[in-house]
């Protein structure tokens, strides 16, 4: 059976998900690499413009850790250990390693979690699956995160899931090219700093004194 239209645009949105979530580290190969996600009001920023959750849901998961400023620090450090654990996780699988067994009980353990929050709902004319909202939970962002994640790590996606190859960017992007050629999360920015420097060092080789 096809995979219906839905099913496809469900599944670009989950990629794409771990993907950015992932990102949230800029410049990961530098030795000050760039991190988006420093306070818990980030994460719920990061969750509001990737589609989450609502800004009213956001207003009230913040409200909640002003409550108790020690649990939105927790589930700060958690969506922390999460991302390098899947970006590891996708990392080793890239270069045919034998992945960490921590980032592996950090993945399993949020999908732990995360199942006894995913509910079968009946929806007007159907059965659906969907996230548990009700409640303040201040992890509750980390769920479709961790299910999403473990997908693409069981799915054909993973092949097409490449790592910039400029040594400080390191981000994660999807690629859609016919023999998967493509190296960089951007050809105006990393990758053009590529050829910038291949240009520089055949110049500094021809131009070298005998």
């Amino acid at each position: 059976m096809p995979i219906q239209s839905d099913s496809l645009n469900e599944e670009k949105l989950s990629l794409q998900l771990v993907i950015n979530f992932a990102n949230t580290l800029s410049s990961r190969g530098s030795n000050q690499p760039g991190e988006l996600l420093k306070h818990y009001n980030d994460l719920l920023t990061w969750s509001v413009q990737s589609g989450q959750i609502g800004v009213d849901k956001a207003q009230a998961l913040m409200d909640a850790a002003c409550q108790v400023p020690e649990k939105g620090e927790q589930a700060l450090q958690r969506a922390l250990l999460l991302r390098e654990a899947i970006f590891h996780l996708i990392e080793a699988a890239k270069e045919k390693s034998t992945p960490q067994q921590s980032d592996l009980d950090t993945l399993n353990n949020e999908l732990a979690v995360a199942a006894r929050h995913y509910k079968l709902v009946f929806q007007l004319d159907h059965f659906a699956w969907e996230w548990e909202r009700t409640t303040e939970n201040l992890e509750q962002v980390l769920w479709p995160i961790a299910q999403a994640a473990a997908d693409l790590l069981d799915s054909a996606h993973l092949q097409r899931v490449g790592i910039c190859e400029d040594e400080i960017c390191r981000w994660l992007f999807y690629d859609t090219s016919k023999n998967h050629s493509r190296r960089w999360c951007d050809m105006d920015d990393c990758g053009n700093r590529a050829k910038a420097r291949r240009h520089y060092a055949r110049k500094k080789v021809i131009t070298a004194p005998n």
